[in-house]
């Protein structure tokens, strides 16, 4: 009896403790893939990291036109991932996610979204 109510415990001191050390919730780079705002059921991810825009481009790559621009904050579609050119403020991270909403579709680089693990989450292109 005694072991079980030092369990149970240590199990209520564990959750108490675990948010206000940040276990439980993730920091908005790490942040997972989820329900759009509003009632969305797509999958979603925030613009991080951006100083003007984030560019959707046609293609995974720097040099493909762009089809729109997405702003720090703004939520966007994303529907899977693929390799391109490395971000611009990290070269060696090469991954992009193509996002999409009602008048656009098109790649950008992944890491300018809160996806965290986005080859965990979402399917390959």
């Amino acid at each position: 009896m005694k072991i079980r109510k030092l369990s149970l415990a240590l199990l209520g001191i564990a959750a108490v403790a675990a948010p206000a050390l940040g276990v439980l919730s993730a920091a908005p780079a790490e942040a997972d893939v989820r329900p759009c705002p509003g009632g969305n059921p797509a999958r979603c991810a925030q613009v991080i990291k951006v100083n003007t825009y984030l560019g959707v481009r046609t293609d995974p790559w720097y040099g493909a036109p762009v089809v729109a621009k997405l702003y720090n904050g703004w939520w966007t579609e994303v529907e899977c991932w693929t390799y391109g050119s490395g971000a611009a403020d990290n070269p060696n991270y090469k991954i992009w996610t193509r996002v999409s909403s009602g008048s656009y579709w098109g790649y950008v680089s992944d890491w300018y979204l809160d996806t965290g693990n986005v080859q965990a989450q979402l399917p390959r292109c």
